[in-house]
């Protein structure tokens, strides 16, 4: 016999149970939920109006997917920034434009592909204000060694200009990633930048990935820069930065 308000306690403990459980799927759910996106945009700066519309359209799919991963592994939203550097007065403008565009309230940390980290660079020597710098394949001097057609018609252009010839006190922590296999821009461009920095002084670290290409081309190769770069720019967040890294061989 159950008296007037006397306490199921089984019922009790069932509810408690279920709601014990509603609870802990709660927090498994939100625990899944990725983590609110960095506000302060990561900056993919690359040449994409110099060749073809058909160069054009591959070059903002592939870099698309790029920024995808980017954003993933970072946790930063990606902001693309195509730029043209065909001509002497392409690159001042396109330096002119960085260093207005990067404020000093909120400098972005920006990763140049190819020919573009050549603009991004001289723009930060020139002033603009940038947390740090990651180069993919990048070319730092224009008089310099190049594989490809596109690359040697720079050749003569500029070179005192070039970062690789240039005071590089005002230079960010930066990360050189050049593959061994790049066949457009030679990986002793990036040697040669990485000596003349650290020369003076500034934080970089070089890394030299052998199984990936110019810039990260496939998802594979965009997801192990994207975790390359999240790693460095994690260190560069805790100042722990090693100006005498050596060169990494993955």
């Amino acid at each position: 016999m159950k008296w007037p308000g006397a306490i199921d306690w089984r019922a009790w403990i069932i509810s408690a149970l279920a709601a014990a459980g509603l609870m802990l799927g709660f927090r498994l759910l939100v625990a899944a939920v990725p983590a609110a996106v960095d506000h302060d945009p990561i900056l993919l700066v690359y040449v994409g109006t110099d060749g073809t519309a058909k160069d054009a359209a591959e070059m903002d799919s592939h870099t698309a997917a790029f920024a995808a991963a980017l954003e993933s592994a970072t946790r930063h939203h990606v902001v693309r920034v195509p730029i043209q550097t065909r001509t002497p007065e392409d690159r001042a403008r396109a330096v002119r434009t960085f260093v207005a565009r990067c404020s000093a309230e909120r400098p972005p940390v920006v990763v140049a592909w190819s020919r573009a980290a050549w603009v991004v660079e001289t723009a930060a020597i020139d002033g603009a204000s940038i947390r740090a710098i990651v180069s993919v394949g990048g070319i730092h001097d224009l008089g310099g060694p190049m594989h490809s057609r596109v690359a040697a018609n720079l050749i003569g252009r500029e070179v005192a200009t070039s970062p690789l010839h240039r005071n590089c006190s005002r230079m960010p922590p930066l990360l050189l990633i050049h593959s061994p296999r790049d066949r457009y821009v030679p990986p002793s461009q990036s040697v040669a930048l990485c000596n003349h920095l650290r020369a003076g002084g500034r934080v970089v670290r070089l890394v030299c990935p052998s199984e990936c290409g110019h810039v990260p081309w496939s998802a594979a190769e965009g997801k192990f820069y994207s975790l390359l770069i999240c790693d460095w720019l994690s260190s560069v967040r805790a100042s722990k930065p090693d100006p005498s890294d050596d060169a990494l061989l993955l």
